[in-house]
């Protein structure tokens, strides 16, 4: 499939990007402007950080700079995504973070169904009080 041309793919790309680069909780409204400074400083920095990984990703769909490499597509197949991105990600930093959280990512089932086991005790503990009481 092709990735890039597919919107929905591209707008959940563009959203990860969005909560990889998020800014921190805006100061409260009495902060001393220092504290207001740094926080647009740091709000600026990470909007262009977001722009930086979408462009970045352009140089690796474009297979530009390592990411023309022969070598690099035949190790793309020899180590995992998070080994790749390690070694080939330094000329693009920015797209190396998102993909390393991406990476990051459970792929298995196994945090939801813990959540659920959880919620499936208080349900039975409440149920089994309610009988009680």
């Amino acid at each position: 499939m092709d990735q890039h041309e597919d919107i929905e793919t591209m707008e959940a790309f563009r959203s990860f990007v969005s909560k990889t680069f998020h800014p921190p909780l805006p100061p409260a409204h009495d902060a001393s402007a220092e504290v207001k400074a740094a926080y647009e400083a740091e709000y600026e920095s990470l909007k262009v950080r977001c722009a930086n990984a979408e462009v970045q990703l352009l140089q690796y769909k474009n297979k530009e700079g390592v990411f023309a490499r022969e070598i690099t597509w035949t190790n793309a197949k020899r180590v995992s995504a998070a080994d790749f991105w390690a070694l080939y990600g330094i000329e693009v930093p920015d797209l190396q973070v998102v993909a390393m959280r991406a990476c990051a990512q459970s792929c298995a089932a196994t945090a939801s169904e813990r959540g659920h086991k959880v919620m499936n005790a208080i349900e039975c503990k409440k149920q089994n009080r309610d009988r009680l009481g």
